[in-house]
């Protein structure tokens, strides 16, 4: 008995701080719970992700045709280069040269 009264103040003390802690960590999870409920309002319908998914198909179908095109013109600018260089004049004049 003796020794739970000399030891009461420190053991209260210890006792205060972990209720302390208890109460800032259940503030901090009731505070994430809150936000969570929060997100949950915002999230869209099954509607909206259907049409955002078929909004998204209908990009990459012509971001796909649009690399297709980009591969296109980038080869036919290669060729055109390739004429113009062969039948410049001066292709003519440095093959004459080279005999």
């Amino acid at each position: 008995m003796t020794q739970f009264i000399e030891n009461y103040a420190e053991t209260e003390a210890k006792g205060l701080q972990e209720q302390k802690e208890t109460q800032q960590v259940i503030v901090q999870l009731l505070e994430a719970m809150s936000k969570d409920l929060g997100r949950q309002n915002n999230m869209p319908s099954v509607a909206q992700v259907s049409e955002m998914q078929s909004d998204l198909t209908f990009k990459e179908r012509q971001l796909k045709a649009s690399q297709t095109t980009q591969e296109r013109l980038e080869a036919e600018l290669t060729k055109r280069k390739v004429r113009i260089v062969f039948f410049s004049p001066h292709f003519f004049l440095t093959l004459d040269t080279c005999d």
